[in-house]
């Protein structure tokens, strides 16, 4: 899987559709959701980074933004709000996972 701008994705990453809803930014979030669950938000990110102690940073490239001069959209999520991060060693383990490559 390639987002728009033809960077691999590096990792799916788990958020609380809870958070997304009182961030106001669902619009964003969900065009970015490869997973029909309500209850779990899964955003396929090209670069996350765990080193913060309260925060994950992640970049990723939302469909909705896709026809956007966006360079790219980088999102501090608080650590709770993550449920769990799956990091590919290749896009093509997608499929494998049970998403479409």
């Amino acid at each position: 899987m390639t987002t728009t701008k033809e960077e691999l994705v590096k990792a799916l990453v788990y958020v609380r559709q809870s958070w997304i809803d009182d961030t106001g930014a669902g619009e964003i979030f969900r065009s970015a959701n490869v997973n029909p669950d309500r209850v779990h938000l899964v955003i396929p990110v090209t670069h996350f980074d765990i080193s913060d102690p309260n925060f994950v940073e992640i970049v990723f490239w939302p469909r909705a933004l896709a026809d956007q001069p966006v360079k790219s959209l980088k999102v501090f999520i608080p650590k709770q709000e993550i449920t769990f991060i799956v990091e590919l060693k290749s896009p093509d383990a997608l499929a494998a996972l049970g998403y479409k490559a």
